[in-house]
C-alpha cells in the first residue's frame, strides 16, 4: 500500500492580463543560490507569422523541456543548462525533473516582469515587431554594460545589431531603471 501524505490543495489562480496577445518586452531574473543572478531578455511578436504571445503563452515556452536541441523559445532551460545552474540530466532523471527540483529545492528562483508596449495590431504586425525587437536590443545593451550574466545567446541574428532609433533607446532605458527599482 503507497502511504498518502496529508492533502494540501493547491490552487494556481489565472491573471487574465497574462493571456492578453501584444507586443511585451520582457525580463527573466534567475538567482542560483551560489553562482548568483543571470538575465533573459525578451520580446513577443513573431517574425515567421502574424503573432505576437501573450506573457503566459511566451513564459511556458521557456519552460519546454522536451524540444531542447531544436526549440527556438526555451532560452530559459537552455540558458540553466548552459550555465550549471541545473543537475546534468541522466538516465533516471530527464531535464523537466532537474528544473522541477532547482526550483523546488530553492536552488534557483526566477521572477518574470513584463512591459506591456502596445497591442497587437495584424494590420501593422511588422513595424510593430521591429520597433519592439530595437527595445529588446537596446536593453540588452544595457544589461552588457553594467556586466550582467545573460542568458542571452550573442550568437542571435540581430543581438549584436547596433540600435539607432531613439525611442527605441529611450523606451529600453526606462524599462532597465524600472526594472532595477523593481529588483532592489
Amino acid at each position: 500500500m503507497i502511504a498518502m501524505t496529508t492533502m494540501k490543495p493547491m490552487e494556481i489562480s489565472f491573471n487574465a492580463d497574462w493571456f492578453k496577445s501584444g507586443y511585451y518586452i520582457y525580463i527573466l531574473t534567475i538567482e542560483h543560490k551560489e553562482k548568483g543572478i543571470f538575465y533573459y531578455v525578451g520580446q513577443t511578436g513573431d517574425r515567421k507569422h502574424v503573432a505576437a504571445r501573450s506573457p503566459f503563452y511566451r513564459l511556458m515556452g521557456h519552460f519546454n523541456t522536451y524540444n531542447i536541441k531544436s526549440g527556438t523559445d526555451n532560452q530559459l532551460v537552455k540558458g540553466l543548462i548552459d550555465n550549471n545552474l541545473i543537475d546534468e540530466r541522466t538516465a533516471d532523471k530527464n531535464t523537466r525533473i532537474c528544473v522541477e527540483e532547482a526550483i523546488q529545492s530553492g536552488t534557483v528562483t526566477i521572477k518574470a516582469h513584463y512591459y506591456a508596449i502596445s497591442d497587437f495590431d495584424s494590420a501593422n504586425h511588422k513595424a510593430k515587431r521591429i520597433f519592439v525587437e530595437e527595445v529588446e536590443l537596446a536593453l540588452i545593451t544595457n544589461f552588457k554594460k553594467v556586466g550582467a550574466k545573460l542568458f542571452n545567446n550573442e550568437a542571435k541574428i540581430g543581438d549584436n545589431k547596433e540600435v539607432t532609433n531613439k525611442e527605441a533607446i529611450a523606451l529600453a532605458t526606462e524599462i532597465f531603471k524600472k526594472h532595477c527599482q523593481l529588483s532592489q
